[in-house]
């Protein structure tokens, strides 16, 4: 519905198995109003522009976790 909070966070997951991932997760997404009609019973494909915004309770707009089977001092 236009205006209203959605709880859950928006972004992707790409998994290689179970010890390695990237999960990037936007807080706070904008998302245009649609402006094609969708018809017939068939599958729906959409395209939707949007825009992140800054999220004041986790105080950050978005979260990347990346899980691999390096220690996290590795990067340091």
């Amino acid at each position: 519905m236009p205006g209203q909070d959605v709880d859950n966070d928006i972004g992707g997951v790409d998994t290689i198995d179970a010890n390695r991932s990237l999960t990037i997760t936007l807080h706070v997404v904008y998302v245009a109003l649609a402006k094609t009609p969708i018809e017939g019973p068939a599958g729906v494909e959409a395209s939707f522009d949007f825009r992140a915004a800054f999220n004041a309770t986790t105080t950050r707009m978005i979260t990347v976790v990346l899980r691999n089977q390096q220690a996290g001092t590795e990067y340091a």
